[in-house]
């Protein structure tokens, strides 16, 4: 497995550094995602009045087949960040940039599944969260526009084609 992707590894790093900046002031905690891209994602969040970023992954295991020709795994690792605006006490909506990388591993020939070898999306975002408490987030984000690479040699931009929705719990009651 190699990671040779040179758009969305600035976006991870980049995420991180909005996290690294905002650790002074931000709220930090976990989310459980289901997206249209790679499935259901365990992330970690951090957020501040005005903004908001987080990481996410998960693992994709197919069961090995009779043959074995379809035993394969893709771990796919995520990222987003993007600027909060209160719009009523417990609504509010955002924008930015999300995107997703697969690695993809394979104990025999992957070119015969219909899975891709190194999927990835990336994008621009908007959302909507609805905040119950100062400790759960519902929310639910659309990319309007994305690059989404489905195997090494297809390439679409997808318009309104991914998204994602789910709950973050934050642990900090700032």
């Amino acid at each position: 497995m190699k990671a040779t992707n040179k758009l969305i590894n600035p976006l991870i790093v980049g995420a991180a550094l909005l996290a690294t900046s905002m650790c002074a002031n931000a709220q930090t905690g976990v989310s459980f995602t289901n997206d249209s891209g790679t499935g259901y994602n365990i992330g970690y969040e951090m957020k501040s009045r005005t903004l908001e970023t987080g990481i996410s992954t998960n693992i994709v295991y197919n069961k090995p087949s009779g043959s074995g020709r379809s035993d394969y795994t893709t771990f796919f690792f995520g990222g987003y960040a993007g600027k909060r605006v209160t719009l009523t006490k417990d609504g509010i909506f955002s924008y930015g940039a999300m995107g997703s990388y697969g690695l993809y591993r394979s104990s025999k020939d992957a070119a015969v599944n219909s899975d891709t070898r190194e999927p990835m999306v990336v994008g621009a975002y908007t959302g909507l969260a609805y905040v119950p408490s100062k400790s759960i987030e519902l929310f639910t984000r659309l990319m309007p526009i994305s690059y989404n690479r489905k195997n090494s040699n297809a390439v679409e931009i997808e318009l309104f084609g991914e998204g994602a929705m789910g709950i973050k719990y934050f642990f900090s009651k700032k």
